[in-house]
């Protein structure tokens, strides 16, 4: 039966210790669990997400409207909780900047939801499914187009043999056409137009 450690519980031992001796502690215990080796105790790892709000008392909403209380909130949890490594995973988005771009594939506390709710994604149709194959078709298209000689060579041939090549290479001839008319940066609308004879 194999010979269980001891657990060092945090002490006296610990506040005699500098930062930079727990840093280098912390980090030793996390590569040695990564690692496959037997650590001094079971590495902790928190993963933030809206947490310093509850633990500090304040609204989720801080994270995309008040920075200031934000940072303090999730500073406070790391520093009193003392984990071995922690995920900051909200507060980095700006609850302004969703609103003025008119966000709509995402709900945010304090801007389309209450202020102590959490975020939610919202799924969007962005491509109709009879555009996949176009779309699919312009973007081989753009990659063959950008890549070196040979890799286009050896790319074609692999593709000589499958189902649907004579749908991409008129959807590429077709995109040539239409990047040689609509020249550079005229983006995704003018090129599908142009692809599919719309425009």
């Amino acid at each position: 039966m194999p010979r269980k450690k001891q657990s060092k519980a945090p002490g006296d031992s610990e506040m005699n210790k500098s930062p930079v001796e727990l840093y280098d502690e912390r980090e030793k215990r996390v590569r040695d669990a990564i690692e496959l080796r037997e650590p001094d105790r079971v590495p902790v790892v928190l993963g933030m997400a809206y947490f310093p709000a509850r633990y500090a008392g304040v609204e989720t909403a801080a994270a995309y409207y008040d920075a200031a209380a934000w940072t303090q909130a999730s500073k406070r949890a790391i520093c009193e909780l003392e984990p071995d490594l922690y995920r900051a995973s909200s507060g980095a988005t700006c609850g302004k900047a969703l609103g003025v771009l008119g966000a709509q594939s995402i709900r945010w506390p304090g801007g389309n939801l209450p202020p102590n709710a959490t975020h939610q994604a919202v799924e969007l149709e962005c491509l109709k499914a009879d555009e996949y194959d176009l779309f699919l078709a312009l973007l081989l298209a753009e990659g063959i187009r950008l890549a070196p000689a040979a890799l286009r060579a050896s790319f074609a041939q692999d593709l000589a043999g499958r189902h649907r090549v004579h749908r991409l290479d008129s959807a590429v001839r077709n995109l040539r056409v239409s990047t040689a008319l609509s020249g550079a940066g005229q983006g995704w609308p003018r090129r599908r137009a142009m692809a599919t004879g719309d425009g």
